[in-house]
């Protein structure tokens, strides 16, 4: 979803632009775009409140406002924050999954090591022991 909006930036005519959110939007929707979306929002909306009290002026919210980001802080808790932390777990384990020097040439086994240190445990007990 970042690096998308990374290209979408980066995009240097009107029309390349529009052909990268085009493609944004038949991906990621609905669900995609529902999940980060109110990840970020929920990030942002936490960061600046965090920000505003460690200045000492806090930000006087709406109700609305306030009502719509406990919906989002719940979602955020059970479901949008764990899956963010799983997919984190996965994609760090499985890319430090594979090394290629001094493997023996022609030796698949030796490409694939077994990430057992004590400090990778948490990563592997979100990643449901994956790695």
């Amino acid at each position: 979803m970042m690096s998308a909006l990374i290209r979408l930036l980066r995009a240097k005519t009107w029309p390349h632009r529009f052909s990268i959110f085009k493609r944004v939007l038949l991906v990621y929707a609905p669900l995609a775009l529902l999940h980060w979306g109110a990840w970020y929002i929920f990030l942002g909306f936490h960061a600046a409140n965090g920000i505003a009290s460690l200045m000492g002026a806090p930000i006087q919210w709406s109700a609305g406002t306030l009502q719509v980001m406990q919906v989002i802080d719940i979602a955020a808790v059970v479901i949008i924050g764990p899956n963010v932390l799983r997919t984190f777990c996965l994609h760090f384990v499985s890319s430090n999954m594979h090394y290629y020097g001094d493997v023996e040439l022609g030796n698949v086994i030796q490409q694939t090591q077994v990430l057992n240190p004590w400090w990778l445990w948490p990563l592997q007990a979100f990643c449901f022991n994956f790695g």
